[in-house]
């Protein structure tokens, strides 16, 4: 059995509520667009490690408000 890779909720507390529960949901719709090219790529990585990889990603490049 594979070992999940907890998934840590980002501590945006700049954020209104609905700001991080959208943020969450773009997140996990972006994760299950592209997680099937990249499952093609590594047949061993799980959903979980996908979406949390993603997550990551976003948290190290902060994005400006326009």
């Amino acid at each position: 059995m594979k070992a999940k890779v907890p998934y840590e909720r980002p501590s945006r507390s700049s954020l209104s509520a609905d700001e991080q529960v959208r943020l969450e949901i773009q997140s996990f719709l972006a994760a299950l667009k592209s997680y099937p090219d990249r499952a093609a790529k590594e047949s061993d990585i799980t959903f979980e490690q996908h979406l949390y990889a993603l997550v990551s990603a976003r948290q190290a490049v902060p994005r400006r408000r326009t």
